[in-house]
């Protein structure tokens, strides 16, 4: 299924230029018209189908042209528009990626929008990152992983689904709209669910896709259970990745209960600190106890990754039945960044995700 999009633009280069872009990269996603002259555009559209309507801020049409049926913006050369007259804006010399995204959002949000077909090609193996203790790094091993599986090219989408994660401390990309986008289309239970989501999300000049992280953190507290059942369900039914991972915290209450049958593994991250391993022992006997009662979560296959492992401060747990991946000592006076470059370096990743 294409998205039909008309242009509007005096500029006959520029028309013949994103023209050429269009065919070469989005030509089963896009059928977009051009037009320099009004009049010409406005028969097209009582004789075509059109699904969004782009008209350059210098041109002068009126809206009530414009059918309820059809998802309407201004273009203009402002980096960053939001909003011309009250109606949407995209700048039109930005990356053509950012061009397609927004338009997705437009017609994601069109009323009765179809649903784009699915092609569901295989599993989208899906992990979550945990612990039981904070400070030990998860979201740093998480999109270190995400990032050394982007580089072999793998596609793979990191989902943080912690209260207060902020994965932009991580991840830098272009596009507009956040996760608080996402949960805004699953509470309006929006039939093009789809579409919502592969407009507002990003990718990392890895090759990591990821969401921003909402506008307000109270957001994620208004997120139900069944909305996320609905956001896994979407994303593995799509096919488009290789990899889900969800970074989140490790408590035993609803949501991990209603995603557990999603959930391929867990690998949780510990510190081998006298605290953390003491909370992860725990955090082991409750899956044992789990297991004998035939729970599902205990059922899970569960791996180990040790960060910040210091020879001085820190004891591995040889004596639990888990399989530990890697391990990696602290980076002194090393950035985030820095120590995310240091451990998707590990070959270990590769052979335990890859194998």
């Amino acid at each position: 299924m294409k998205i039909r999009v008309l242009l509007i633009d005096k500029d006959i280069n520029y028309l013949e230029r994103i023209s050429t872009t269009v065919r070469a990269l989005y030509d089963d996603k896009l059928e977009l018209h051009t037009f320099s002259k009004v009049d010409a555009a406005l028969d097209a559209m009582n004789n075509i189908h059109i699904d969004v309507v782009l008209v350059d801020e210098a041109v002068e049409i009126s809206e009530l042209n414009i059918s309820k049926n059809m998802a309407f913006a201004y273009t203009c050369a402002i980096p960053d528009a939001e909003e011309i007259r009250g109606k949407d804006a995209i700048c039109k010399f930005q990356n053509i990626e950012r061009i397609y995204k927004q338009i997705l959002g437009l017609y994601a949000d069109l009323d009765g929008a179809v649903k784009v077909a699915r092609k569901y090609e295989g599993g989208t193996k899906t992990v979550v990152f945990t612990a039981p203790s904070g400070g030990v790094g998860t979201s740093t091993v998480a999109v270190a992983c995400a990032r050394a599986l982007a580089q072999t090219g793998k596609k793979v989408l990191y989902m943080d689904l912690s209260s207060y994660g902020n994965c932009e401390m991580f991840l830098q990309g272009n596009g507009q709209g956040t996760f608080s986008d996402v949960i805004f289309a699953l509470k309006s239970r929006r039939s093009n669910l789809a579409l919502k989501i592969q407009s507002v999300m990003k990718q990392d000049g890895y090759g990591v896709s990821y969401f921003s992280a909402p506008e307000v953190a109270l957001d994620m507290k208004n997120l139900k259970e069944q909305e996320i059942v609905q956001l896994i369900e979407e994303i593995k039914t799509e096919g488009i990745f290789d990899f889900l991972f969800i970074d989140m915290e490790m408590v035993f209450n609803g949501l991990l209960d209603g995603i557990i049958e999603y959930i391929d593994e867990f690998i949780f991250v510990c510190s081998g600190r006298d605290i953390a391993n003491s909370k992860f022992r725990r955090l082991h006997e409750s899956l044992r106890v789990m297991g004998n009662r035939g729970e599902l979560m205990a059922q899970v296959p569960r791996y180990l990754v040790y960060n910040m492992f210091s020879n001085k401060m820190s004891v591995r747990m040889d004596d639990l039945d888990i399989e530990v991946i890697f391990g990696v000592p602290p980076f002194e006076h090393a950035t985030t960044q820095m120590c995310i470059t240091e451990i998707s370096k590990k070959r270990e990743i590769l052979s335990h995700f890859m194998m």
